[in-house]
């Protein structure tokens, strides 16, 4: 089943009076239990995709659908995604089971069953000793595990992970990458993940979209994008990778 088709996606803002198109006729889709990264440069239009998808914001024109289902239709909160950031997002006055709860809590899902829920994802990311600190007490690393059991808990039809690594040293990344394979074994988990990070993407897709100037560059496995560049600019992305390449 497609978790979600794009088609044709425009999207633009103005700039003192001007234009500035962001994204041109992009189109994709995502299949269920599929882990997808969108790749490039900053200012290539990877957040605006995001945020398209969530509907925070308006498109030129083109068209999205959430679960076969138009998302002009759906309101934001009524599109079931997860959204994680760089920005270890947390609610500092909140203890880290309420802000894992909270989605739930929200729901107005029975107390017995948040319960179990909030400790069944903090067992998985291995934060359940954590449960009653509160997020400024927690490292960077940690703090992005609870911005991700906070989206698990959900049970979200698609998570977006926005630069999740970004601010992580190299240690936290790889134990991450780690919780973001076993939730998706374990759950079946559909994800897009946008990154400037190549090494990301080797590590972590099923496929991988190259962006630049606004447009999809190149699509395809790690194993054909690095066999087969299509330009001088995926090649840089590639040489620009500490990995040992594949034969």
């Amino acid at each position: 089943m497609k978790k979600l088709v794009i088609e044709n996606l425009n999207v633009s803002y103005k700039s003192k009076k001007q234009k500035v198109t962001v994204l041109k006729d992009f189109s994709m889709s995502l299949n269920t239990g599929e882990f997808v990264i969108i790749l490039g440069p900053s200012g290539c239009g990877k957040t605006t995709l995001l945020k398209a998808i969530t509907g925070s914001i308006d498109i030129d024109s083109g068209n999205i659908e959430l679960g076969g289902i138009d998302a002009q239709r759906l309101s934001i909160s009524s599109r079931n995604l997860a959204y994680v950031s760089q920005s270890f997002f947390t609610y500092g006055f909140m203890s880290v089971y309420n802000n894992i709860a909270l989605p739930l809590k929200a729901a107005k899902v029975p107390l017995e069953e948040i319960e179990r829920r909030v400790n069944e994802v903090a067992s998985l990311l291995k934060i359940d000793y954590l449960l009653s600190r509160k997020p400024k007490q927690l490292s960077g690393g940690q703090q992005q595990k609870v911005a991700i059991a906070r989206a698990l808990i959900k049970k979200p039809d698609i998570y977006l992970f926005d630069e999740p690594f970004s601010n992580l040293d190299i240690a936290v990344r790889a134990e991450l990458k780690h919780y973001l394979k076993l939730i998706k074994k374990q759950y079946n988990a559909t994800m897009i993940f946008v990154t400037h990070d190549i090494s990301d993407a080797l590590d972590l897709a099923d496929r991988i979209i190259v962006l630049g100037n606004n447009t999809i560059i190149q699509e395809g496995t790690p194993k054909e994008i690095i066999k087969n560049p299509k330009n001088d600019y995926v090649r840089e992305l590639i040489d620009s990778s500490e990995r040992v390449k594949y034969d």
